[in-house]
């Protein structure tokens, strides 16, 4: 045989004849390609999200430089009053957890009795 023979004789050994044999490799290159789909929107939206972070965060901090010093004791007071008040609620709904609590006093167990 020729050089050339030789070349194309190698060329078709390395070709498979059976095409079922490749067919779980090309649905992996697919599933591959799809999950690199994926994570490229995934970090694009990532990427969104976090650049719509940054971008609230200095309209925050360029409006947080423009409050005089009284707004932010007035601030500072409304979040003082919000504690004390969701705290006292909060003490009240779970010291109201007695027994005669209307939600027990009206169960249909207790009116069959």
């Amino acid at each position: 045989m020729t050089g050339a023979a030789v070349g194309a004789a190698s060329a078709r050994a390395d070709v498979p004849e059976d095409t079922s044999a490749s067919e779980p490799l090309l649905t992996g290159i697919a599933r591959l390609k799809a999950e690199q789909t994926r994570l490229r929107a995934e970090r694009n939206r990532v990427q969104k999200e976090l650049k719509n972070a940054e971008k609230r965060r200095a309209r925050l901090r360029k409006r947080a430089r423009q409050l005089s010093d009284g707004d932010l004791v007035a601030v500072l007071q409304m979040r003082e009053t919000a504690t004390t008040a969701s705290s006292s609620a909060a003490s009240a709904a779970s010291g109201s957890g007695s027994a005669t609590s209307p939600a027990v006093a009206a169960s249909p167990a207790d009116q069959a009795s």
